[in-house]
């Protein structure tokens, strides 16, 4: 199917008494909800019943009920004798435009007055199974060709960004490819380097097709989609599915105590982790090694990483 058009669907079905109903799981979450409109008498926003060929809101059993397919056309009153109601004729329905490339579940039901996805277990009164009917459910896969938009985001970042080009990836989702591979540049903040990519994605699930599943791909910088020298990721198109959540994974370069980054710590660190504390290296970029400057890893540079330092020299 393709989003945007209208299809009818049919049932070929043998007897008289019964009602056709088709369903479609555009969510993907395994479950068809069904809304009507608040006089029950056509389907309402959201609605994953798209199509009846008859329900009434008032039946009771016998020849009761005001009767009304999919569409909200009227087809009589039973109690007047109208038994038009015996139809499983279903109405068009309209795949929504904004439908996600990708396979859906679809559900064709016979059963008598119930709009529930599982059949009519007799629990109205009427004593109406569909089992009992000759009732029966099949379900079907839809391949949608729709939109081509995968949104992509960010569930958290420290100690650097991710970027898509230009774009910065962050909790606000910006529009990936269906279907094609999505580069991720990584940015580290001073003193950090890249360290990998974790990707949360939503894929169509092997054992219920057409329910969405959420998987996890982790790459680390030795993986053969990471590029060294540009520090990219370049995620595998079998991601890019429906929904793609990122964390970027950052690692400290710093050594504690090489305060002067010259890759040795002497007294010349200690020199150095004092000028910071005086305020002698406040402007950026900085001479030092702030981060390295943090000795005993307390969150904070004062006079004890100083003690900390002169002990590390000593060999304390």
């Amino acid at each position: 199917m393709t989003a945007g058009e209208s299809y009818t669907p049919f049932i070929d079905y043998a007897t008289d008494w019964m009602h056709a109903y088709a369903y479609v799981d555009y969510n993907r979450d395994g479950e068809f909800t069904n809304v009507l409109e608040s006089d029950g008498r056509s389907l309402g926003d959201g609605s994953e019943l798209v199509s009846y060929s008859a329900y009434s809101t008032d039946y009771t059993g016998g020849a009761t009920g005001s009767w009304y397919n999919s569409a909200g056309k009227s087809l009589g009153n039973m109690a007047q004798g109208n038994y038009s109601c015996n139809t499983m004729t279903m109405p068009a329905f309209t795949i929504p435009a904004d439908l996600q490339s990708g396979l859906y579940r679809m559900r064709m039901k016979v059963d008598w007055c119930c709009l529930d996805a599982g059949g009519n277990d007799g629990s109205d009164g009427t004593n109406n199974q569909i089992w009992a009917n000759g009732g029966g459910i099949v379900d079907i896969l839809l391949n949608v060709t729709g939109v081509s938009d995968v949104p992509v985001k960010a569930c958290s970042y420290k100690n650097g960004t991710m970027w898509h080009g230009r774009s910065q990836i962050t909790t606000t989702a910006l529009s990936a490819v269906y279907g094609e591979p999505y580069t991720v540049r990584m940015e580290a903040d001073e003193d950090y380097q890249p360290d990998g990519l974790v990707a949360f994605y939503k894929t169509n699930s092997t054992t219920n097709s057409g329910m969405l599943i959420t998987k996890k791909a982790s790459y680390d910088t030795e993986s053969d989609c990471y590029n060294g020298e540009t520090s990219v990721f370049t995620l595998p198109a079998e991601v890019m599915y429906s929904e793609v959540t990122l964390r970027g994974m950052f690692e400290k370069t710093t050594v504690a105590g090489d305060v002067n980054r010259d890759g040795q710590i002497s007294i010349a660190d200690v020199t150095a982790l004092v000028n910071i504390l005086l305020g002698k290296d406040d402007a950026e970029p900085h001479e030092y090694d702030h981060a390295a400057a943090d000795v005993n890893n307390d969150g904070a540079t004062s006079i004890a990483d100083v003690t900390e330092l002169v002990n590390m020299i000593l060999g304390k």
